[in-house]
């Protein structure tokens, strides 16, 4: 994948839904391009004025296509991001991105909240995250939320780094008790240096 000079909302994405990104995740610094089976999407970092130390890495134009909703007749838009602290600069994120759009594609649906995908293998070297939890955008402002394209909203969907054990609860217990856990435990799932909950 080659890192872009520029990365601007008259790539392969209307202006108006480049400007509500950056409305949600910050001014957009950096980007790469990547590619899948069936999408030319790129990956932006960001830094959120809302978070303190954060960086957001973000999809960009993975909703240029609709999704099927598991279970449902309706279509959805989606974009997949990470946040993770400001002081490191975690250059192999759209890589990761690239390989969670490939798994989507495969399955031919959007991913739910409460959905886990891995494990496979260590995701930021000496720590111990193997998998990922998918969750809803609760950091985000209540802007990002309610954008259509041609009809059909754009979800932006969280990719929360978990361990082994965690992605074992979540399939053994379900999304709610994990989720449950991680509230009691106050937990900071954005630092990477976090004890695994399960």
């Amino acid at each position: 994948m080659s890192e872009m000079q520029h990365v601007g909302g008259e790539s392969k994405i209307k202006k108006d839904f480049f400007e509500h990104m950056e409305t949600s995740f910050g001014r957009v610094e950096k980007g790469w391009r990547i590619s899948t089976p069936s999408n030319d999407v790129q990956v932006v970092k960001t830094t959120p004025d809302y978070i303190v130390d954060a960086n957001i890495y973000v999809s960009l134009g993975l909703s240029n296509s609709p999704y099927p909703l598991r279970n449902s007749g309706r279509h959805v838009r989606c974009e997949l991001f990470f946040i993770l602290p400001g002081e490191c600069d975690f250059l192999h994120i759209p890589s990761i991105i690239e390989d969670v759009v490939t798994v989507m594609e495969k399955s031919g649906t959007v991913f739910l909240r409460g959905d886990v995908i891995g494990p496979k293998g260590e995701l930021f070297e000496g720590h111990e995250f193997t998998s990922l939890y998918v969750a809803p955008p609760f950091l985000l402002p209540d802007e990002s939320y309610g954008f259509m394209i041609e009809g059909e909203e754009v979800l932006f969907m969280w990719l929360v780094p978990i361990t082994t054990a965690e992605c074992e609860f979540v399939r053994q217990y379900g999304w709610e008790r994990f989720e449950d856990r991680l509230e009691e435990m106050e937990v900071d799932v954005i630092n990477i240096d976090r004890n695994s909950v399960a």
